[in-house]
């Protein structure tokens, strides 16, 4: 899986983050509302962790061709290590990124958290904003997500 070029572009009232992919017609896409448009970035570092565990998956090479940063680049073997660990039925390719500048974009003091409805997100948020968690940790956002643990076309509206 080579992924070539991520591309801004609006979609009614969204506005999509696309990854191009060399040999494929489907396109992975990230949306987010336009009133987020300001601290969306182009970067390609959203497509490492959407890429790479199919790649695993598969057995499939994963090559990233736009920059991605420093900090994840020399995290990405460490992450296939533990993904190895947690899915037996997953196999160690080969990962080609380049690696840029850091990003100009301050963190800031947001915590998301993924949110899918399920037990697990309870918890998670439940947990993260419990007082024993330190203020540093507690979640400030929710990153809603449909369609993770399930195809779209099965999700009831």
């Amino acid at each position: 899986m080579k992924l070539v070029q991520v591309r801004r572009q609006r979609a009614g009232d969204h506005l999509r983050i696309i990854g191009l992919l060399d040999s494929s017609d489907a396109h992975p896409y990230f949306a987010f509302p336009q009133g987020l448009e300001a601290a969306v970035s182009e970067s390609a570092d959203a497509f490492v962790p959407a890429l790479l565990v199919p790649s695993l998956e598969k057995g499939e090479p994963l090559e990233i061709v736009p920059p991605i940063s420093r900090s994840l680049a020399t995290r990405i073997p460490r992450i296939v290590d533990v993904l190895l660990a947690l899915f037996p039925n997953f196999h160690r390719v080969d990962v080609c990124v380049r690696s840029g500048e850091e990003s100009g974009i301050q963190s800031g003091n947001w915590v998301a958290t993924l949110f899918s409805g399920g037990v697990d997100s309870f918890y998670t948020l439940l947990k993260g904003l419990s007082s024993h968690t330190a203020t540093e940790f507690r979640p400030t956002h929710l990153l809603f997500m449909r369609g993770l643990e399930q195809r779209l076309l099965d999700v009831r509206r």
